[in-house]
């Protein structure tokens, strides 16, 4: 383990509830909760990059179904039950089997799977700013 990396558990809780209450608030306006999770972890090198993918999925499954059914419950009938339902499956298995894969890859292959996701995030979220269709 690198030295700049605090040994498993020795973030302070307070910490991390604070980092996974800003970045669910953060989801909930759409900004999104793994990006900014990745980097408020990196930051402060509370985890090795290897252990990221895991901890966001393990971390943010909970709070995610929660804005799942409030959002469900307030929008009432403007939510499509059975297309909210095959998405949180969907979401669920990818995550499930998606962290098993990824719990096997070497430190640089998930970084190099992260800039590249997080690019491609940017790219659909500047092209869907830049639409004539989305304004």
């Amino acid at each position: 383990m690198s030295e700049s990396i605090r040994a498993p558990g020795h973030a302070p809780m307070p910490v991390l509830f604070g980092i996974g209450t800003v970045a669910n608030f953060f989801d909930a306006l759409g900004v999104g909760s793994f990006a900014t999770t990745t980097a408020a972890l990196r930051l402060g090198r509370f985890t090795a990059d290897e252990n990221i993918p895991g901890t966001l999925n393990v971390g943010h499954a909970t709070p995610t179904l929660l804005q799942a059914v409030l959002f469900t419950i307030a929008l009432g009938g403007l939510i499509d039950i059975p297309t909210i339902a095959s998405m949180v499956m969907a979401g669920g298995i990818g995550a499930w089997y998606g962290a098993g894969v990824v719990a096997h890859w070497p430190r640089r292959t998930i970084q190099r799977a992260m800039a590249i996701a997080l690019l491609v995030t940017a790219g659909f979220m500047a092209l869907r700013m830049l639409s004539p269709a989305c304004r």
